[in-house]
């Protein structure tokens, strides 16, 4: 597997940048502008309160080296932008915001940002002087402009400091109907030992209390959680959450959304923070595959789960043995588990994330770390086990990895986020071709005369 370098995209140098989100070329606000540029458009928030919106221009087909052009603009700075301050916070006094995380999910044809902040007021006499709030944008495309904006919807003050934003569903049992939320963690910065709270929040301004009614697989009160990754399993109607701690405590839940029965709670402890934790499926059922050809119970489920200073490991076989009978009571993980190979040297692999990404129907595991490199390793089907078939060392520390067709050429980018900027990395034109072969040889639609004939055009041109 071989990647080359297509564009650096750098970021303001004044705050790390550490989250990003992609919006879909499927979605309604990002329609292309014209009808060639088909592709996804990467938002990435910085620590100083800045989100960026980095688009690419469209490959040169006839000279694949072109440079890619980058549109890159601030979408939303909450620091210097009046009327952003005005519409959020409703005063003037000067203050500091900075975000905390960003996410994103798109819902009735929409796509809905929600971001965490802290607000440090100027203001001497202020008893309050550190806030901290949820807000929610919609991401809509300006007519005059042909930019996109971010139109604030409302905001909620969060009690404690927020330090991990996701998305999931519930399910409304009065509506019949999956319902999207954002899911924030937070936790007391000068009171660590106090533990950690959660809030739930729906797309509309209303306040709910969501945590109580939707979620009793997320025990009370939570520790510190670091990372936290929740998926949907049997048709939609089972949801599957895993959270990690700085305290070491590792817990994987199945919860019916229909009748909110924890089917399966299982737990780890180890004697280090946990830095990141996330579901792998088998082929059959892979992050290509929607949810309802899932089963929570199927023993090839595993969960990844790195710790510092520890191997990331992949425990598999966490739902096998349970039944379709309500069982809250806590077990233990399986501990069929395996180490990935060479994980052990890096210095805290703070980030994993479950990818296709060669494209052939089955999730590559990608590790990122704090060492400013990202590895990924790919099953083998003779042995089953994981080896490394790709490494590359960045110059600043690795934040995030995404996976999408960012250029319109109809092949998914790899999009590494680094402390500095968002590196675009495509596989190379070899390996796409001998991939697309492979494909269509297995789906019987390539004969050796398709063959000579593919070759004869390409020796042509």
């Amino acid at each position: 597997m071989h990647y080359n370098e297509l564009q650096f995209s750098p970021l303001d140098s004044a705050g790390n940048a550490y989250s990003i989100c992609l919006v879909e070329p499927d979605s309604a606000v990002s329609k292309p502008l014209s009808p060639n540029a088909d592709r996804a458009v990467c938002l990435v928030a910085i620590a100083g309160g800045i989100v960026y919106a980095i688009r690419f221009a469209d490959l040169d087909n006839r000279q694949r080296c072109t440079p890619l052009v980058v549109s890159r603009y601030i979408l939303l700075d909450l620091k210097s932008n009046f009327h952003a301050k005005r519409k959020m916070f409703d005063e003037v006094v000067a203050f500091d915001v900075e975000i905390c995380s960003i996410d994103s999910l798109q819902a009735n044809s929409k796509t809905f940002v929600g971001l965490t902040f802290s607000k440090a007021t100027r203001k001497p006499d202020s008893s309050d002087p550190i806030t901290y709030g949820f807000a929610l944008f919609e991401l809509v495309r300006s007519s005059e402009t042909k930019k996109m904006e971010l139109v604030y919807l409302f905001k909620h003050k969060l009690a404690y400091m927020p330090s991990l934003l996701t998305h999931t569903k519930i399910y409304r049992l009065h509506e019949s109907k999956l319902e999207d939320v954002f899911v924030c963690f937070c936790f007391e910065k000068s009171r660590h030992d106090m533990g950690c709270d959660c809030e739930v929040f729906s797309l509309n301004q209303e306040k709910e209390n969501l945590r109580q009614q939707y979620f009793p697989d997320i025990e009370h009160p939570l520790k510190n959680v670091f990372q936290a990754q929740f998926a949907l399993a049997n048709e939609n109607k089972i949801r599957l959450s895993a959270w990690g701690t700085d305290t070491g405590s590792l817990r994987v839940c199945a919860l019916d959304l229909l009748s909110l029965d924890l089917l399966a709670n299982c737990s780890l402890e180890y004697d280090i923070s946990i830095l990141n934790c996330r579901f792998l499926w088998p082929a059959h059922a892979s992050s290509t595959v929607g949810a309802a050809d899932r089963d929570y119970r199927d023993p090839q489920l595993g969960l990844l789960v790195s710790a510092i200073t520890e191997p990331v490991v992949l425990f598999t076989g966490l739902f096998a043995s349970s039944s379709s009978s309500n069982s809250s009571g806590n077990s233990s993980i399986p501990q069929r588990q395996v180490a990935l190979p060479g994980t052990r040297d890096l210095d805290c692999p703070a980030f994993l994330c479950v990818l296709d990404v060669d494209e052939d129907g089955e999730d590559e595991i990608v590790v990122g770390s704090f060492c400013q490199r990202i590895r990924i390793y790919k099953r083998q089907p003779e042995t089953g086990e994981y080896s490394l078939t790709f490494e590359r060392l960045f110059n600043t520390p690795v934040q995030c990895v995404a996976h999408a067709d960012v250029t319109g050429d109809g092949v998914r980018e790899l999009l590494v986020l680094t402390v500095t900027g968002l590196h675009v990395l495509q596989r190379s034109r070899a390996d796409i071709d001998t991939k697309l072969r492979d494909r269509l040889r297995q789906l019987g639609c390539l004969s050796s005369a398709n063959e000579d004939a593919v070759r004869t055009a390409k020796s042509a041109s």
